[in-house]
C-alpha cells in the first residue's frame, strides 16, 4: 500500500456525505459491486465494509503501533496516523459516512513481484462528474503531475509523484473507484466488467458467504498462490506446489487485539481430482492429544487427524498412484521389504496406529542450520504396536539386506531402536514424511516416536522424563485452547525457534530482508492453523499471539567452521568444533559430548558422553553417522555398566 491510497480513500468515504438526499433521490446510474472490478489473476483480496470503524480498531491496537515502526511501513505510518487524527477530529462526520466497501487485490506484476489493485465502492456518490475532478485536484494540490488518457471508453488518471517518480493510476469505473500504481492493473479492472470473474463463480460465491464479519475479510485464490510464494521461495516446495492443485478458495474473517490477531473462515477443495485433503474429509478427524510427548523444543509440529486411518489408508494408496510419479518406485522398494521380511505394512502397523500423527520440525542444534525432525504417532492398540514393531525388528535383525538395518540402545529406561526401511513412511503418509528413511524409534506408553538423528530422540527423551512438553506450556495451552479439540490439519509454529530455519526455505535475499527485520517476525512468538471437516469444506482458524516484552534468545547465532577449522562457539547451545570434533557442553559450562565429524557434517571416528558430573556417560565410534563396533556405557557413579555391539 503506497501512502497517497489514504487520501484517495478519505475522498471516498466522505463524497457520499454533501449530496447524499440529491443522489438517492434524484440521479441515477447504473451500479456494479466491487468485486466485479477484481481481475481473475487475484493472489489474494482484501474486503473491509466499514473501514473508518475497522482502521479505529486498527490504529489502537499494540500490534499495528509496533509493526507501523518498522521500515517499509514507515512511508504509510505517517499518512495513516494523520488519517487517524483526522478521524478523531471528525468522529461524527466519518461515522456517518464512513460505511464504504474497500477492497485490496494483490496481482502478480514481474516475474518476482507483485503489486495492489485498490477499489472503493462510492456508492452513489459516483453518479456525479465532480469525484473525479475532486481527486484530480488533490494530487495537483499534492504536488503530483497529472494527465489523462482514455483506454476503453473510461478516463484513466497518471498522478505523477515528482519525488519519487511513482506514478498512481485512478479511474472511476462506474461506482467504483480503481486505483493502482501499476496501470496495467486499472486496465485489468476496467476488461473485467464486461464478463466479471470472482462474482460468478459458485465455489468462491460458497466461500464467501460462508465467512463471517469481521474488521476486515481475507480471501485466497489458491490458483494463483504459487505466483506470491515463487517471489520469496526458489525452488518452491512439494507442499506449496501442491496447494494451488488442492485447494479452490478460502475466505477468513479477521479481528485484532493487543496480544492477538485471529481468522476464523473455511476453503473449498477440489472435488474433482483425488488429493490428500479430499480423502481426509471422508474419514472423520481426530484428536489432538500429541502434545503429552512433544518437546518445548518443538520449532513447528503439523498434527494430522484421521477418524479411520485404516481406511483413509486404502484411499491414499489409491490417489497416490494416480498423482504421485515415484509411487511405482517407492512401492516396489516397500514390497521387497515387505516380501523379504514376511510381513505387510496394512497388518503390521497401518492396523495399529490410531487417530494422529504428529510431523516436529524442532529447533536447530548444529552447525549448517540443518533442520531436525521428529515424528509422534498414537497408536489405538498399544500391545499391537508394541508386539509388531519387535516382530520388524527381531526380523531386521536376523536377516541382512543392503537397504536394510537395525541398532538398539537403551537411554534412561527407553530402549531406542534403528531401522532402516525405504519408503515406508512416505507411502503410509505421503511425501512429506519421505525423509524417514532410517529413523531411530521408541514406544512410550501408547506413542511411537521417531527421530531422523540419536541426538534428537535424546531430546525428545529428556524433555519427556523432566516434563518439558507443549502439555506443560502456559503459552501453548493459552493458543490451543482457541481451537477445536478434533481436527484434521493442525500446525503450530514458535516463531523464536523457527525463524533461522527459514533460511533453509527462502531466496537468500529474502531471509536477509527477514533477518534484518526478525522482531517484526518474532513478536508473534506463537502461531496456530486448524482445518477441520464439515462436510465438503474445511473450517478454517489461524491465531497469532502478539508480545513484545518476552525475552528472546539469539536462535539465529549458530556454530560455524572457519576454513582453518578452529574453535567457532555457539552461546546459545553451547555447541563448539575445534578441529572437526563436535563438543557439546552443559549450562555450567562441563563437556557434555564430543564427537568426530567428517566433510559432510555426519559423526565419523570416536564419539564420547558425559554425565554432568564429569564421568564419562558412552565411549564409541561412529562410521558415517552409524554407530559401529563395540559401545561401553557406564553409570553416573562411574562404574562400568553394559556393552553393545553394532554392524
Amino acid at each position: 500500500m503506497k501512502k497517497f491510497f489514504i487520501w484517495f480513500t478519505v475522498i471516498a468515504l466522505l463524497f457520499g456525505g454533501g449530496f447524499w438526499i440529491y443522489l438517492k433521490f434524484i440521479a441515477s446510474s447504473k451500479s456494479i459491486d466491487a468485486m466485479a472490478c477484481i481481475p481473475s489473476d487475484a493472489i489474494y483480496i482484501i474486503e473491509t465494509s466499514q473501514p473508518i470503524k475497522s482502521w479505529k480498531k486498527i490504529s489502537e491496537s499494540k500490534p499495528w503501533n509496533h509493526i507501523k515502526t518498522q521500515g517499509t511501513f514507515a512511508e504509510i505510518s505517517k499518512s495513516a496516523d494523520a488519517l487517524d487524527q483526522m478521524i478523531k477530529d471528525h468522529d461524527i462526520l466519518f461515522s456517518v459516512f464512513g460505511d464504504r466497501k474497500i477492497f485490496i487485490s494483490a496481482h502478480k506484476t514481474k516475474p518476482n513481484d507483485y503489486d495492489f489493485l485498490y477499489v472503493v465502492d462510492l456508492q452513489d456518490a459516483a453518479k456525479i462528474g465532480m469525484v473525479k475532478e475532486a481527486i484530480d485536484m488533490l494530487c495537483e494540490l499534492g504536488g503530483f503531475t497529472t494527465k489523462t488518457r482514455e483506454y476503453n471508453s473510461y478516463k484513466i488518471s497518471e498522478n505523477l509523484d515528482p519525488q519519487t517518480g511513482e506514478i498512481l493510476y485512478t479511474c472511476i469505473v462506474q461506482n467504483q473507484l480503481v486505483c493502482s500504481y501499476t496501470g496495467k492493473l486499472v486496465e485489468a479492472a476496467i476488461n473485467i466488467i464486461e464478463k466479471p470473474y470472482f462474482t460468478l463463480q459458485e465455489k468462491f460465491k460458497d466461500v464467501s458467504n460462508r465467512t463471517g464479519d469481521g474488521l476486515m475479510k481475507l480471501y485466497l485464490n489458491a490458483a494463483f498462490y504459487d505466483d506470491l510464494i515463487a517471489c520469496y521461495q526458489q525452488p518452491l516446495d512439494q507442499i506449496n506446489k501442491d496447494i494451488s492443485n488442492i485447494i479452490h478458495y478460502a475466505g477468513m474473517a479477521g479481528t485484532i487485539s493487543d496480544d492477538e490477531i485471529k481468522l476464523d473462515g473455511n476453503l473449498n477443495i477440489h472435488d474433482s481430482m483425488d488429493n490428500y485433503l479430499t480423502d481426509m474429509l471422508q474419514f472423520g478427524s481426530g484428536q489432538l492429544g500429541n502434545k503429552e510427548y512433544i518437546t518445548n523444543q518443538a520449532a513447528m509440529c503439523t498434527s494430522l487427524g484421521y477418524g479411520r486411518f485404516s481406511d483413509f489408508y486404502e484411499k491414499l494408496d489409491k490417489t497416490m498412484q494416480l498423482n504421485d510419479k515415484d509411487y511405482a518406485t517407492v512401492n516396489s522398494s516397500v514390497s521387497a521389504t515387505e516380501q523379504f521380511l514376511g510381513i505387510t505394512i496394512r497388518k503390521n502397523i497401518i492396523s495399529w496406529i490410531g487417530d494422529e500423527v504428529t510431523y516436529i520440525t524442532l529447533s536447530p542444534n548444529d552447525s549448517v542450520r540443518n533442520a531436525d525432525y521428529a515424528i509422534v504417532i498414537h497408536a489405538n492398540n498399544k500391545e499391537a504396536m508394541q508386539k509388531n514393531m519387535d516382530l520388524i525388528a527381531k526380523r531386521l535383525k536376523r536377516r541382512s539386506l543392503g537397504v536394510l538395518k537395525v541398532q538398539r540402545e537403551v537411554y534412561k529406561d527407553h530402549t531406542i531402536k534403528r531401522m532402516k526401511v525405504r519408503g515406508m513412511f512416505r507411502k503410509m503418509f505421503g511425501k512429506m514424511f519421505e525423509k524417514f528413511d532410517m529413523p531411530y524409534y521408541t514406544i512410550i506408553e501408547d506413542r511411537i516416536v521417531f527421530t531422523n538423528t540419536e541426538y534428537n530422540m535424546h531430546r525428545m527423551i529428556d524433555d519427556y522424563d523432566a516434563e518439558n512438553t507443549l502439555a506443560k506450556n502456559e503459552e501453548y495451552n493459552k493458543l490451543i485452547d482457541q481451537f477445536n479439540s478434533n481436527s484434521n490439519v493442525f500446525v503450530y509454529v514458535n516463531m523464536e525457534q523457527y525463524f533461522p530455519l527459514m533460511r533453509n526455505s527462502v531466496k537468500p535475499d529474502t531471509y536477509y530482508k527477514l533477518k534484518q527485520n526478525k522482531k517484526y517476525i518474532t513478536c508473534f512468538p506463537k502461531m496456530g492453523f486448524q482445518l477441520t471437516g464439515n462436510g465438503k469444506y474445511y473450517d478454517v482458524k489461524l491465531r497469532l499471539s502478539f508480545n513484545i516484552d518476552e525475552p528472546k534468545m539469539d536462535t539465529d547465532t549458530f556454530t560455524t567452521i572457519d576454513s582453518s577449522n578452529t574453535v567457532i562457539k555457539n552461546d546459545s547451545s553451547h555447541t563448539a568444533f575445534i578441529n572437526n570434533t563436535k563438543q557439546e557442553h552443559y549450562a555450567n559450562g562441563q563437556l557434555k559430548m564430543e564427537a568426530k565429524m567428517n566433510e559432510e557434517n555426519k559423526m565419523h571416528g570416536e564419539f564420547k558422553e558425559y554425565w554432568e558430573n564429569g564421568k564419562l556417560k558412552v565411549k564409541g565410534n561412529y562410521e558415517n553417522g552409524f554407530k559401529m563396533g563395540v559401545w561401553k556405557y557406564y553409570r553416573e557413579s562411574g562404574e562400568y555398566d553394559r556393552k553393545e555391539k553394532f554392524e
